[in-house]
């Protein structure tokens, strides 16, 4: 059972075995802003991550009136080729949408 501390896929970003995290230290509690750039500076590569996976999910979320329109535009062209194009162009937006979705939700709840 060696070898769990280390990442082994890229979406494998946190396992509940690895919370909760070691002690940050000390905040800097002197002011508002500087006590939220401290936590953004110690969250760098968790908020990089959620940017990366909401990216995704708003990508496909924006792609998707696209693909509907490329299926309208097939079915009045009775073009059979363009609305399976259509059709697997939202099915691969889907994808993105549930995978951005749930791996923004775990770095969110990481974070």
């Amino acid at each position: 059972m060696h070898g769990f501390s280390q990442y082994t896929e890229p979406w494998d970003i946190m396992q509940i075995r690895d919370l909760p995290y070691p002690d940050p230290g000390v905040p800097d509690v002197r002011s508002g802003p500087r006590f939220l750039y401290w936590l953004g500076r110690n969250q760098l590569g968790g908020q990089l991550k959620s940017l990366s996976w909401g990216l995704l999910h708003q990508c496909g979320v924006a792609g998707l009136p696209l693909g509907v329109g490329l299926a309208v535009q097939a079915v009045v062209d009775r073009s059979g080729s363009g609305l399976a194009f259509a059709g697997a162009l939202i099915a691969l937006l889907g994808v993105a949408v549930a995978l951005g979705d749930t791996m923004l939700h775990r770095t969110a709840v990481t974070n």
